[in-house]
């Protein structure tokens, strides 16, 4: 007897059921009493536990550019610049982790995003320079949507930027929360999107 094919994985179910299953923890955390003072203190016990943590996090961002670097030198061409923007922006991107970690080893988890979001303001602004400079050499490689496009990602960038850095949205456990969740719920919709729009393959 033939068994049945095993059914296709649908992707956009499975980015929804696991935004609405964060969401909900989230919810629950803003709905939850609001933590005692020693554990919002600026030495908890585990503090240096969690600096340790962040460090490691950047040693290693460190560790895969020399490693890249390395790699190019023997063979040049190996990597692309845009590889390289993108692994060095996350050394950048960790080194202020860790200094939100030691400012606030507990609920530094806003001061990382906002730390994100100037580090993908930056990839976006660099995507953009080198794909206007490939244009100026040769205008047939770059169209003129794809340099809109790139135009329009350095304005979503700068503007989740902005976001992220207005504090009026502090003042409540429960905006935070909320915040976290609209931005969560922007990615879940523009990964979906890329995987819908990625060339036709079997995904199972």
């Amino acid at each position: 007897m033939r068994r049945p094919a095993p059914r296709a994985v649908d992707w956009r179910m499975m980015w929804g059921a696991i935004a609405v299953a964060i969401a909900c923890g989230c919810l629950f955390l803003a709905n939850a009493a609001p933590p005692s003072t020693e554990s919002r203190s600026a030495n908890p016990p585990d503090a240096a536990a969690h600096e340790r943590y962040a460090a490691a996090r950047l040693q290693l961002a460190e560790l895969k550019v020399a490693r890249a670097e390395d790699l190019i030198r023997r063979m040049p061409g190996l990597l692309t610049q845009t590889d390289m923007r993108r692994l060095r922006n996350r050394v950048v991107l960790l080194g202020e982790q860790l200094e939100a970690t030691r400012r606030l080893p507990h609920g530094n988890a806003v001061d990382a995003q906002e730390a994100a979001a100037r580090v993908r303001v930056r990839i976006a602004a660099e995507d953009l320079e080198a794909a206007r400079a490939v244009r100026a050499r040769n205008p047939a490689v770059i169209s003129d949507n794809e340099l809109q496009q790139l135009e329009v990602k350095c304005e979503i960038a700068r503007l989740r930027l902005e976001l992220w850095s207005d504090p009026s949205f502090r003042r409540s456990p429960v905006d935070v929360m909320q915040m976290q969740i609209d931005q969560l719920t922007d990615f879940v919709v523009d990964a979906v999107d890329s995987i819908d729009g990625a060339p036709a393959m079997q995904r199972q």
